[in-house]
């Protein structure tokens, strides 16, 4: 490793540089061509007649090879600003149409003798020696090559190369040749007139190398840009390559001043090739060593990671598969091994399709279509094991580079079942709940009802009742009978669903006898199918519509039976459900209050004990004259039934869910008596006789007396107990999903370190998101396990005696790895001792400090301070300027989940405020917020010990006594 480390520096760095330079010099290359080509053409067209003059080929570009030369120097131009869209490839390309329309025509006069003209264009002069404005032959096929090189642009070859990047060449060499033609003379004295001159060989050169640079990624120039050996070499050679041309024309230029012989430039010209070649062979040799070495030792190292990954892959606990293309397996761990139910040996034998449910294999196709693509596959499926049966695994799959098909499968049979169970928990839980919802609103309009009537009469409370719940049960036909024996009709009787015209005709209420006999000596509710065949059933009367399906259920007062909700022909099935018996049940539970209070107020005690919440009314004077028997079953003793409730402790005890016992003055009724507010929904817990707490909600209402005031008032306490335990089911899955997503966060983490130590610059910033993005995953699992042991009361912290000043400043200090450009300003004493677990303190001012800088007003600082107001309190304060908190959102800031107006467009999820109120509350303290006129402070307290700590002190929960 450390040998690949010191080698790193002989890696080729050059393709950046090059790349870098053939993106911007097609554009340069194009300009200095045309610009070089005006100054050629104008000079030319001012000193025409000395041109003329000359009995050779002139060195200075004829007019139009310079107007040629412009031409082609602006396509290119045109052609490399592809940001600017179709137009400009248009552009380019019809320019070097006519480039090459005027290189087509000069050729036809060449060839035909036929003069077209072209040469008086741009220069016109009698008895020159030779056409003054035509290009040489020479030159018309450098320039021809060049317009065909820009008319093909971005056609290809079969194998894959660009036409254009062969014709620059071509071009590119036309010129070379021509520039060593004029060098040593060639042209004067082989054949006349067919040379270029040196200022049209170099706009060649130019718009040539230019045209190869419009294909940096996959041109001839990607071969010398290779970080590979090849690319090495390609520019080691090249280099080689440009710099002989120059020192070579410059010893023949020499020659030709006559400054030395001839030969002797020709020697000097070998000897600098031979030595130069030499030099580069070699310089190219060693360079090509030191790769060598480098990837050797890189090689080494690939081998021991491959080594520690395989032993990774043996020793995880998810079951990992490797398979070919066509899915058959050719690598297995032994945790796949175990998860199927087959031997590695049986495993490799076999294939994907053999393993999925057969319901499942139609899906593989197209799984295998998306994975082959390049995407990542996460999805669900059922695995069959050896022995037939069939587990439900969640599977990553995806295709590693070397084109093999990598599946991580993991059990998740048990989840998907707690999944199961919570998420029929949560169903029933939301029917209940939709079920109490109707139960009550069907209540509300019965008590209405009953309220206008104010106990004049109780049969339109009753048939108010049959609507409801024939409502409710979807039934056809409701009736309610009060009273009532075999002897004589029922005391009260209302029906819904029954036209007046067929109540008419059937006449007088029914007495009890048959059916609704049996059903009314039944405290259980009474269902059947078809209510022929029940073998009480003695028929109906005359007139009576016929009834099929049948459902009753009791009202009753003190265990015994007042009255009867008769249900009958379910209208969207052939029975009645549990559902709809439960409706009932709850229904004739709720309005047996209306009707014993309709009928009489004597019955307040006996209907108050049927309904299933607990129910007390108290006086002005607080003494209790009603509690039903749901709420003396919530009592700490049972067999107390004297006396005022809130004047002896022994019959209720309320307290937090923390235990600590609730004032009597904050209680609901005591407040309600006292402000004549309504107090909802309070939540609270009553001891039971076996010192456990019973959570309930509870609801409590002023009677108003005369002149408004509040004259008596009744609570209403819902037990709660079956939903707190279904909260509690769902924080435990959130925390069994949490604790589940720590070993890929961890696996993801440990992946990183071996990955970042081999990277390269590129990859090492992926992976620096990559590690950040799984530091904030890491963050938030702690958070929601931290939520969720607060949640249960299972929250501990292992406290010492602590400096807070320098745990603060610890805080501040991270705090300042995060945020470096906030300022932070500490008011805090050299040293204060408190009660304290460091770690679960830097937490909390973690939290702090993090908000405090994200709604801060920029450019304001944040201020700590830490003071002690008053024995054995140390506070501390987290201040900022910025927007002001609303009053609504300081009521809830400290909740599970919580986010405040300001919140939004930040990161978080709203558990920190709630786990800092946690973890302060663990130390003994307490934690708020205040806000106004700019200024939001968040205060924290700890407990400062009163005996100072000795030297070593051992970690304990709690601060010792006093």
């Amino acid at each position: 490793m450390a040998t690949a480390a010191a080698h790193t520096a002989v890696l080729p760095r050059a393709p950046r540089r090059l790349q870098s330079f053939f993106h911007y010099y097609p554009r340069a290359a194009a300009v200095a061509a045309s610009i070089f080509g005006l100054i050629v053409l104008l000079g030319g067209l001012l000193n025409i007649v000395a041109i003329t003059r000359l009995s050779a080929p002139s060195p200075v570009t004829v007019p139009n090879s310079a107007f040629m030369g412009v031409l082609a120097g602006v396509s290119l131009f045109l052609l490399a600003s592809a940001q600017w869209g179709r137009g400009a490839r248009v552009a380019g390309r019809t320019v070097a149409a006519i480039l090459a329309l005027m290189l087509l025509a000069t050729l036809v006069e060449y060839v035909t003798g036929v003069d077209l003209g072209l040469d008086h264009w741009l220069a016109d002069v009698e008895h020159a020696p030779w056409p003054v404005g035509r290009p040489s032959p020479y030159t018309v096929a450098a320039y021809l090559l060049v317009s065909s090189a820009l008319l093909l642009g971005e056609r290809k070859s079969r194998r894959g190369r660009y036409f254009a990047d062969y014709l620059a060449v071509a071009a590119a060499a036309f010129a070379m040749a021509a520039l060593l033609g004029f060098l040593f003379g060639v042209e004067a004295h082989v054949v006349p007139y067919v040379g270029m001159s040196p200022t049209t060989v170099l706009i060649s050169l130019a718009v040539s190398i230019g045209i190869l640079g419009l294909h940096v990624e996959d041109g001839l120039i990607s071969i010398v840009l290779a970080p590979d050996a090849g690319g090495v070499v390609a520019r080691r050679l090249l280099v080689g390559l440009v710099l002989f041309p120059p020192v070579a024309a410059i010893l023949i230029l020499g020659a030709r001043f006559q400054l030395y012989a001839l030969p002797l430039a020709a020697a000097l010209t070998l000897l600098f090739a031979l030595a130069e070649s030499s030099v580069f062979i070699l310089n190219t040799a060693r360079r090509l060593s030191m790769i060598d070495a480098v990837q050797r030792e890189l090689t080494e190292d690939l081998q021991r990671s491959e080594a520690r990954v395989r032993l990774l892959v043996e020793e995880a606990k998810d079951g990992i598969f490797l398979a070919d293309l066509d899915g058959k397996y050719i690598e297995v761990n032994p945790a796949a091994c175990e998860l199927s139910g087959y031997t590695r040996e049986q495993l490799l034998g076999m294939t994907i399709a053999d393993l999925a449910a057969p319901e499942e294999r139609s899906k593989l196709a197209e799984e295998r279509a998306n994975i082959i693509a390049g995407k990542t596959s996460r999805r669900e499926w059922r695995l069959r094991r050896a022995d037939g049966s069939m587990i439900e695994v969640e599977v990553v799959a995806n295709v590693l580079p070397d084109r093999r098909w990598q599946a991580f499968v993991r059990d998740i049979t048990e989840r998907k079942r707690h999944a199961r169970l919570l998420a029929d928990a949560l169903a029933a839980e939301r029917a209940l709940r939709a079920d109490l919802e109707a139960v009550d609103r069907a209540r509300e309009v019965v008590t209405e009802a009953a309220a206008e009537l104010r106990g004049a009469d109780i049969d339109p409370v009753l048939a108010q009742i049959a609507e409801q719940a024939r409502a409710l049960t979807n039934a056809t036909y409701a009736a309610v009978g009060i009273g009532g024996d075999e002897s004589r009709p029922f005391e009260h009787w209302a029906t819904s669903g029954m036209s007046a015209e067929t109540q008419a005709a059937i006449g007088r209420p029914p007495r009890s006898v048959g059916m609704l006999a049996h059903a009314s000596r039944s405290l259980e509710p009474l269902r059947v199918r078809e209510i022929t065949e029940h073998p009480a059933f003695i028929g109906l009367p005359p007139n009576h519509p016929e009834l099929h399906s049948f459902l009753a259920v009791s009202i009753r007062q003190r265990g015994e039976v007042v009255g009867n909700i008769f249900l009958a022909n379910k209208r969207d099935s052939a029975e009645f459900t549990d559902r709809d018996e439960r409706l009932a049940g709850l229904l004739a539970d709720g309005v047996a209050l209306v009707i014993e209070t309709a009928r009489s107020y004597a019955w307040l005690q006996s209907i108050v004990d049927q309904l299933p919440d607990g129910v007390m009314i108290v006086g002005e004077h607080r003494q209790v004259f009603a509690i039903n028997r749901a709420m003396r079953g919530m009592a700490r003793d049972p067999g107390v039934t004297n006396g005022d409730a809130f004047a002896n402790p022994a019959l209720f005890e309320a307290c937090t869910a923390t235990g600590e016992l609730i004032p009597h003055e904050d209680l609901p009724l005591p407040r309600v008596l006292r402000t004549g507010e309504t107090v909802t929904n309070e939540e609270l817990c009553l001891r039971q006789p076996d010192g456990t707490l019973l959570p309930v909600e509870a609801r409590a209402v002023p009677l108003r007396g005369e002149r408004g005031r509040p004259a008596d008032a009744v609570a209403v306490v819902h037990n709660i107990a079956e939903r707190k335990e279904t909260e509690r089911l769902r924080e435990e899955w959130i925390a069994l999903v949490a604790h589940d997503l720590r070993q890929p966060v961890q696996a993801i983490m440990l992946s990183f370190d071996m990955l970042f130590e081999h990277a390269n610059e590129q990859d090492r910033a992926l992976l620096m998101r990559v590690r950040t993005a799984a530091y904030h995953l890491n963050r938030l699992v702690g958070d929601l396990l931290d939520a969720a042991r607060i949640t249960a009361g299972r929250l501990a912290v292992e406290c010492t005696y602590g400096n807070i000043t320098t745990i603060v400043k610890e805080a501040i200090d991270l705090c300042h790895l995060t945020n470096r450009d906030i300022d932070i300003v500490l008011d805090a004493p050299p040293e204060q001792l408190a009660w304290v677990d460091p770690e679960r303190i830097q937490q909390v001012l973690g939290n702090l400090l993090s908000n405090a800088a994200k709604y801060r007003t920029p450019d304001t600082p944040v201020r700590v301070h830490v003071h002690v107001p008053e024995p054995k309190t140390v506070l501390v304060c987290v201040c900022n300027e910025g927007p002001p908190l609303d009053p609504d959102d300081l009521a809830g800031l400290f909740g599970r989940f919580a986010r405040t107006r300001t919140a939004r467009g930040k990161h978080g999820i709203g558990l920190g405020l709630y786990i800092s109120k946690g973890l302060v509350e663990a130390h003994g303290g307490r934690i708020w917020a205040e806000s106004s006129g700019g200024v939001t402070k968040f205060y924290f307290t700890l407990q400062v010990p009163e005996i100072p700590p000795p030297r070593v002190v051992p970690k304990r929960s709690r601060p010792p006594a006093s």
